[in-house]
């Protein structure tokens, strides 16, 4: 399956971004946790096997 990261990162960024933000309640922080959580979904993309959303 490919995966258009681009598009995940711009349709999914801002519901993170906003989850995380509840929980830190900083928002530079909010931000890096974010970053770091595309980043490994990004990375691991070879575990993913479609059977999720890609939001999950």
């Amino acid at each position: 399956m490919v995966l258009d990261y681009e598009k995940l990162y711009n349709s999914y960024y801002l519901q993170v971004f906003s989850y995380v933000m509840t929980i830190v309640k900083n928002q530079t922080i909010a931000e890096e946790i974010t970053q770091n959580g595309f980043y490994k979904a990004m990375t691991a993309k070879h575990t993913y096997e479609g059977r999720s959303s890609e939001f999950t």
